[in-house]
């Protein structure tokens, strides 16, 4: 299937609902650089490795602490339940965050929560300061781990993502990717979505 990306208000989406397996959302981590938007190279890929679709939402400078991914889903899915919901953030939430309480973190694991009575969620977030190849961050990192840390019982597949992001090229010093990277996104996404569908809920 040759997938096509479509507007949905604010949001682009690619894929349609009906009969999907599992709905991506993610925030400007969709587009590389020039500004190519890869996701339906990977929808067409997922569909052809396992017989399934999927659905992605994209909305650049997406933010969990605004609740801008439940508000992604909803304005496609509305309350329709989708089995599997895989949550790309990488990292505008924390980027260039001074230090902060604990009760910051743990509203993350309220919006992950608020997203998972549509479906089971997975959640990639952050990346690494290494990854993204930012010089001046030296909290970045931290805020990424308290962040995995406390969504950790409250998703069933949760991820930083650097392992598999290992050797990508930025475009800028905010984290964006080049265009010559698209193998690498393509393949650290299948691998994303095949985690999730594959682990059992912890909830």
């Amino acid at each position: 299937m040759a997938y096509e990306a479509w507007a949905c208000g604010a949001y682009t989406v690619c894929g349609v609902i009906d009969s999907v397996s599992i709905c991506i959302l993610v925030d400007s981590f969709a587009w590389s650089r020039p500004y190519v938007l890869w996701i339906p190279l990977l929808l067409s890929y997922f569909e052809e490795r396992t017989g399934m679709k999927a659905v992605a939402i994209c909305s650049g400078g997406a933010r969990v602490l605004r609740g801008d991914y439940l508000k992604m889903y909803r304005a496609v899915f509305g309350d329709l339940v989708c089995e599997n919901i895989l949550v790309l953030a990488f990292g505008n939430d924390v980027y260039k965050l001074s230090a902060q309480p604990s009760s910051y973190y743990h509203e993350f694991a309220e919006h992950m929560q608020s997203l998972g009575h549509f479906g089971r969620v997975g959640l990639v977030f952050g990346g690494s300061t290494s990854i993204w190849k930012y010089r001046t961050l030296g909290q970045y990192d931290e805020h990424v781990r308290r962040v995995i840390e406390v969504c950790e019982n409250r998703v069933v597949f949760v991820s930083t993502g650097a392992g598999m992001l290992q050797g990508i090229e930025t475009a800028d010093t905010i984290g964006h990717v080049r265009t010559s990277s698209v193998p690498v996104l393509v393949r650290a996404c299948f691998v994303w979505m095949r985690m999730l569908m594959r682990t059992r809920s912890r909830l």
